[in-house]
């Protein structure tokens, strides 16, 4: 039985390929992304440091514009 260690770099990088195609891989990798994104509150995204990463910031409230067809409304 060989180790992944002892294959060379080609070997390395189709068995990674192959291991991506596998349905255990997508549920991980969704899992992943998921948690890496979510509210807090929820038990992932630890410190917000996913919305970080995006730039998003947490008010949870919604003010206007919400976009293109209300952004010439004026907040009173």
């Amino acid at each position: 039985m060989s180790v992944c260690s002892d294959l060379n770099s080609e070997q390395q990088t189709k068995l990674l390929k192959e291991i991506e195609k596998g349905q255990f891989f997508e549920l991980a990798r969704t899992m992943t992304i998921l948690g890496m994104f979510s509210n807090p509150e929820y038990g992932g995204n630890y410190n917000q440091i996913g919305w970080k990463l995006l730039g998003f910031e947490d008010q949870f409230f919604y003010k206007s514009p919400f976009g293109f067809y209300d952004v010439e409304y004026q907040a009173k």
